[in-house]
């Protein structure tokens, strides 16, 4: 299951070398020194940091709690966090793939549809609403019908900033 996984994410993101697989030769080309750096820097200023809070909590038991570790925060005017476009892109034409490995009779399936667009936040929902549409199609079909495989999944992932959407149907 990671070798496929492993084998999805670098078709998705065309090799992209911040989607490869972490390998123990790929880590010991790390220079520790400049990923510190790189931390220390990141997290020297928090002025600019957004936090969410989620769960069964009232407003008042958190006050304490974020004036306590929030407001510890190192915060002041100069420069803000900027986001650079890594140019993760889907692959531009048809890419198929077939992984083996493992010693178990199984097989997965995965098919990514990549929409090159930008959605407005009620194209979203719908794109949402027709995934799962065709998860429970996929699942009666699949599952139900034909008794050809124990799970599916879609979902969708955005490209952010990259004006695009995708698809992901997994069986």
């Amino acid at each position: 299951e990671m070798r496929f996984a492993d084998e999805v994410g670098i078709v998705n993101h065309s090799n992209h070398y911040m989607f490869r697989p972490w390998t123990v030769e790929a880590l010991d080309t790390v220079d520790r020194e400049v990923a510190y750096a790189f931390y220390r820097r990141l997290f020297a200023n928090a002025a600019d940091f957004h936090f969410y809070f989620v769960g069964a909590f009232t407003v008042e038991s958190m006050e304490p709690l974020v004036a306590r570790y929030l407001g510890s925060l190192p915060s002041r005017p100069g420069p803000r966090s900027t986001y650079a476009d890594p140019g993760v892109r889907f692959p531009e034409q048809v890419i198929e793939r077939t992984v083996t490995a493992g010693a178990e009779p199984k097989s997965q399936t995965l098919v990514t549809w990549p929409a090159l667009t930008r959605l407005s936040e009620m194209e979203v929902f719908t794109l949402r609403r027709a995934n799962d549409i065709l998860e429970t199609r996929l699942r009666e079909l699949l599952r139900e019908a034909l008794s050809g495989t124990y799970s599916v999944g879609v979902s969708e992932s955005n490209m952010a900033p990259y004006p695009g959407y995708g698809v992901t149907s997994i069986s």
